[in-house]
């Protein structure tokens, strides 16, 4: 017997090819083939060269904004600083009725910062009339913060919600003049 002509297997192919979609009968749906991979990267697992540029170049355009972003925010676009005249003196509004002139060297998110500061002190000053009783008469006077008892240094910070407004002051107004002649005469 010759075990060589009888073979019982017969050798099978080592790739075989997909099978052929067959055409659909009446009443039956086609049927899909197997998706083919494109070069252009749809249905592969990794990303052509093209993507990956396509996809930095939109994760470069998104940090230049988040930059931009930052830089306006922290230096002040649209904030207090990006409108003070650092060359001239400044009017700071607070909630409790209190104004402070001074120049604005700072501010950030919760804190305005001044230096160079004055305010407006009331001094009472009592007449006698003859027909009338005692009147008293209220007279404005601009005082150096520093000068107090308790012996401030010349710079104040103040929480930023209790500023209700504040104003670039002119060279030419009553309290400017005051503030230069009061520095002249220290």
């Amino acid at each position: 017997m010759d075990l060589r002509s009888q073979q019982r297997y017969q050798a099978q192919p080592r790739y075989e090819a997909p099978a052929q979609a067959q055409q659909p009968t009446a009443g039956q749906q086609p049927q899909a083939l197997p998706a083919e991979p494109t070069r252009s990267g749809r249905g592969l697992a990794r990303f052509p060269i093209q993507d990956v540029r396509k996809y930095m170049i939109y994760a470069a355009i998104a940090l230049g904004i988040t930059l931009v972003a930052w830089y306006l925010l922290a230096n002040g676009a649209g904030s207090i600083m990006s409108t003070v005249k650092k060359d001239q003196y400044q009017a700071v509004f607070l909630s409790n009725g209190q104004v402070y002139f001074g120049k604005i060297k700072n501010a950030d998110s919760t804190t305005v910062t001044m230096s160079d500061i004055y305010y407006l002190q009331q001094a009472v000053q009592g007449t006698k009339d003859d027909k009338t009783a005692d009147k008293e008469q209220a007279q404005m006077s601009l005082t150096k913060l520093g000068n107090e008892i308790h012996g401030p240094e010349d710079t104040m910070y103040i929480q930023k919600d209790q500023v209700l407004f504040w104003e670039n002051l002119k060279t030419d107004s009553q309290v400017v003049k005051s503030i230069k002649n009061t520095a002249k005469q220290n």
